[in-house]
């Protein structure tokens, strides 16, 4: 069973490296489809069996492949879906979307029970705090509320103690997806609250949510996120109390773009241009953040290396091309440049826009202003994906090479062990014996021979047999060499090594 589940998960890998823009995508975790159901008219609900040993943080998300798209789709195979469903529900993850005419979501949406995908994951940082202290606000547009989905639910299994609040917009009732559910948890959950609108925000609702002390999380399409994001700067929420899951708002962006580089210097605002022209040249990836990660700039080099140009990357984090690392990794990372306010460097794996990955030495540094306040970050990136393919192949050489050795030492002991076990057969034996090679010459001879000829081994070694063996015949006349038993074996050419004992002939010891 364990090998026929080994060779569809390498099928399946096999069949989705041949989709997937001719790059290698290493997903490795395999899965199965359980069900697909539409849930509202434009929504879709997945259920996907998973490993039993698969763990994730809600608010996390996953990258799903499609081994064999049914339906072509020039953005490839692959897309990245937050998990609707709780950590504690082991075995499986359930994945929410709006249906389009994508070739990719009209497979999805074919595909029947049983049917195989490969994903990896989890990734992102999106999750509730630590401290429950302060209160949390969730504000989700459409399927925006599939992470704050899983959050709700875990927080309500577990009776982690975080207030929580959703403000919850859809076009209509209809579209609403898991209302009934999300109602349920807020009659039996007494610090789950709910809210919910229907065509527009209702800017006067928000506003009783927006006089609290409170964290804010952001999820939505992009024209929704502008819609709140600008909300909550108007109501002056402190930016560092704002999470945005994907989309950052324009306005906002821009109005902290230009405060933000005015800040930074303001010569490099007054000059402009000359700075800006450096940095978009620059070989190495350059990237400027605002202090929640936002991308407020990329240069040529960012777009050579990532696949995005900088108007897909505005607005966005770094997790558009990032999340590959471990979750301890990323909080390593906030710690060091957003609290300990020092630069991070360290050895990244990415994935480009047409889904390769690749590795790249990352050097993330906080801007600080003339006012000692944190203003943003600068990051770096140069790739190493050559030089860590030349240190794999260099390690794979060294084990070639050390196996190799070893093998030979292996051998050699095996020789030893012979030839100890033969000596001891030769040493046991009671009549005499020599082996002589191919040229006459003696190779060995045992301790009965050596008794019975007065010569000793090391003495014996390398001279020609006759030189140490006088035949003689029954008149104690000699035997020339060439009229001995030895002479025609080696002259017969039947084998490199001659044995004779000295018990078939007469001979004269050294000492006559």
């Amino acid at each position: 069973m364990k090998t026929g589940s080994s060779r569809i998960a390498k099928d399946l890998r096999t069949e989705a490296k041949t989709q997937s823009n001719s790059h290698e995508v290493n997903l490795t975790k395999k899965g199965r489809i359980i069900s697909v159901k539409r849930i509202t008219k434009r929504t879709t609900h997945v259920a996907i069996k998973v490993p039993e040993d698969f763990s994730f943080i809600a608010g996390q998300y996953i990258w799903l492949m499609i081994p064999k798209l049914e339906y072509p789709d020039p953005k490839g195979n692959v897309r990245m879906f937050s998990i609707a469903s709780s950590p504690n529900r082991h075995g499986q993850i359930d994945i929410i979307f709006r249906t389009s005419e994508s070739g990719y979501k009209k497979t999805l949406i074919a595909m029947k029970p049983g049917t195989g995908v490969i994903f990896s994951g989890p990734y992102g940082s999106l999750r509730l705090p630590e401290d429950t202290s302060l209160p949390i606000i969730l504000v989700a547009g459409g399927v925006g509320v599939v992470p704050f989905l899983s959050m709700i639910r875990f927080s309500s299994e577990t009776s982690s103690g975080h207030e929580i609040a959703l403000a919850y917009a859809n076009d209509g009732k209809d579209e609403s997806a898991y209302l009934d559910e999300l109602s349920q948890l807020a009659k039996n959950n007494p610090k789950f609250t709910l809210a919910t609108f229907f065509g527009l925000v209702d800017q006067t609702a928000l506003e009783k949510f927006a006089g609290r002390e409170a964290l804010w999380f952001v999820a939505g399409p992009r024209g929704f996120v502008d819609y709140v994001g600008n909300f909550l700067t108007q109501h002056r929420v402190p930016s560092e109390r704002i999470v945005f899951e994907q989309f950052y708002p324009g306005q906002l962006l821009k109005s902290e773009f230009e405060q933000k580089l005015e800040s930074v210097n303001p010569d490099f605002a007054a000059a402009g241009y000359p700075y800006l022209l450096a940095l978009d040249n620059a070989s190495n990836h350059i990237v400027i953040t605002d202090t929640n990660g936002i991308i407020l700039y990329a240069n040529k080099g960012a777009e050579t290396m990532t696949g995005y140009t900088l108007a897909e990357m505005k607005g966005n984090t770094p997790r558009l091309w990032g999340g590959l690392m471990p979750v301890d990794f990323y909080k390593d990372l906030r710690q060091t440049i957003k609290y300990d306010r020092q630069a991070f460097c360290g050895e990244i794996k990415n994935r480009r826009k047409n889904q390769s990955e690749y590795y790249a030495l990352m050097r993330v540094s906080p801007i600080i202003n003339a006012n000692d306040a944190l203003i943003g970050f600068v990051a770096t990136e140069e790739e190493v994906t050559i030089q860590k393919r030349i240190e794999k192949d260099l390690g794979d050489a060294r084990m070639a090479a050390q196996n190799v050795f070893e093998d030979l030492e292996d051998e050699k002991e095996k020789l030893a062990q012979t030839k100890a076990k033969d000596e001891a057969i030769l040493a046991s034996i009671a009549a005499g014996c020599i082996a002589v090679n191919k040229n006459g010459e003696i190779i060995l001879m045992n301790k009965t021979a050596e008794k019975m000829l007065g010569y000793t081994g090391k003495e014996s070694i390398g001279k020609k047999w006759y030189e140490v063996l006088h035949l003689q015949d029954e008149s104690c006349n000699l035997i020339p060499p060439e009229k001995g038993a030895i002479y025609a074996a080696l002259s017969a050419s039947i084998t490199n090594t001659v044995i004779a004992t000295t018990t078939s002939f007469y001979f004269s010891r050294y000492n006559s």
